[in-house]
């Protein structure tokens, strides 16, 4: 993605990034558009919700579970340190938990977060290919029902309940703001050529 960035900046092409944006897509005088913010600030939105509604003594306990490659570590450049520094909880192993992004089988992975951690949520950062060895190791293992875990919307719900079954989703959570930053200057940009293009569809994160 950072390659096509810097491209369009080239070719003066407007583009729209319509899931969460890293610090290399927010730039300015940039030529992408991430209108939901950044993925650091979606999970720590949900942690902040998590903790205003927690009704244990104790302070929850978080896991940060990522894939390992450039967008991954940009979240966890961002979300570590405030995870490591929030007051409001148990951040478990101190670091984000990496992940291969084509792993054939996470069990050994998943059985570390778990038994070591002692998660009451996981903040998750899967690939396709990592979400379903994810989710296939917590059944397999019998962790499936003992842990929270707060998807991205790039791995949403909606997507993986076609992928999982609705089933193995019950009880898990997604971070999807429903801020899509009205009045910025893309939103005007989008409003005063929509309907040449595309006639009905509504500003929003899609």
């Amino acid at each position: 993605i950072v390659p096509i960035v810097e491209k369009i900046g080239e070719q003066k092409i407007v583009a729209m990034h319509w899931t969460g944006g890293y610090s290399f897509l927010h730039r300015p005088g940039g030529w992408a558009f991430a209108p939901l913010r950044g993925y650091a600030s979606h999970w720590a939105g949900f942690v902040e919700w998590a903790t205003a509604n927690w009704k244990e003594q104790r302070k929850p306990r978080v896991v940060s579970s990522i894939f390992e490659g450039v967008a991954g570590k940009d979240i966890a450049s961002v979300l570590d340190p405030w995870l490591r520094n929030n007051p409001k909880i148990e951040y478990a192993f101190g670091e984000t938990m990496w992940h291969d992004p084509k792993p054939v089988d996470l069990s050994g992975y998943v059985r570390k977060l778990i038994k070591e951690g002692k998660p009451d949520y996981i903040l998750s950062g899967p690939t396709s290919i990592s979400v379903s060895a994810f989710y296939s190791a917590l059944r397999e293992l019998g962790f499936l029902d003992k842990v929270h875990i707060l998807n991205p919307n790039y791995q949403g719900l909606d997507v993986l309940a076609k992928m999982l079954g609705k089933d193995t989703l019950e009880g898990q959570y997604e971070a999807n703001p429903i801020d899509f930053s009205p009045g910025t200057q893309a939103n005007k940009i989008y409003m005063a050529n929509i309907d040449k293009y595309a006639k009905g569809n509504p500003w929003g994160g899609v």
